[in-house]
């Protein structure tokens, strides 16, 4: 009953807004009249590391095109090529949310950077070179042709030292598709992840594994704990990362003040 009320109030939005705005009117154009590029934040990675990404939807046509503004992750698939097959993902498992169109004026680019912690073992399953391809599809599922990347070679290196000590720990929860995600559903998630920091916090691991850390105490309501570990990764030089944890910073700090 929740679906179909929550259903109806959606449908009524979208109602509501093309009354208002009547351009919302004017047929989607098709994907395939748009450009689609990926850059990674660098060209080799540790098995499980996660893998910087900037995606890029553009209009390089000469006249305005509406269309979807993409929800990356949940829009695109990642293909894996080699050995004369191809492999393709969904890069998450979460469902889009509510968008209208919008109009893409000529030139006009959207950008967006993420961090790519899904199904990362799956992927890359040992060492070597992988050929990638990011596959970015219509979201109303009209049919419209589907954009693909340039291809991309990564490396996944040979871990030596406390990378090859954490990978092994890592991969005992390889089971859970997502990065650190045992942290929330082993028993002991909170003791495992406290390990897994305390040991490996300078790895290439080990500003995720710190802002989980912070997460799981924010969700505890461990505020000084929480803001102690969001503190360390303030200035990480993963952007993204740096940028959660000083809006996390910031709303545990005016919590305080509103005491």
């Amino acid at each position: 009953m929740k679906r179909v009320l929550c259903s109806f109030a959606l449908l009524a939005i979208a109602l509501f807004v093309n009354a208002q705005y009547p351009e919302n009117e004017r047929k989607l154009d098709d994907f395939g009249s748009m450009s689609f590029d990926v850059e990674l934040g660098k060209d080799s990675y540790f098995r499980f590391e996660p893998i910087s990404v900037r995606f890029s939807f553009s209009n390089l046509t000469g006249t305005v095109k509406k269309a979807y503004p993409p929800q990356f992750l949940q829009d695109t698939s990642l293909r894996i090529l080699g050995g004369g097959k191809v492999s393709e993902y969904r890069l998450s498992s979460f469902g889009r949310s509510f968008q209208l169109p919008a109009d893409f004026e000529p030139g006009a680019t959207y950008r967006k950077n993420k961090n790519l912690t899904y199904l990362l073992g799956e992927f890359f399953p040992r060492p070597g070179k992988y050929e990638l391809q990011f596959v970015l599809r219509p979201a109303d599922d009209s049919g419209f042709t589907s954009l693909f990347s340039k291809p991309i070679i990564i490396t996944i290196k040979e871990p030596r030292g406390l990378e090859a000590e954490a990978i092994e720990f890592l991969e005992r929860y390889e089971k859970y598709s997502v990065l650190f995600a045992w942290s929330h559903m082993e028993t002991n998630g909170l003791e495992l992840l406290e390990e897994f920091v305390a040991r490996y916090s300078g790895t290439v691991y080990g500003d995720f594994a710190i802002f989980h850390l912070g997460s799981v105490y924010l969700n505890n309501r461990e505020f000084d704990k929480a803001l102690a570990e969001f503190s360390k990764i303030a200035k990480s030089s993963n952007s993204l990362l740096a940028e959660d944890a000083q809006r996390n910073i910031r709303g545990i700090e005016t919590k305080h003040r509103n005491k």
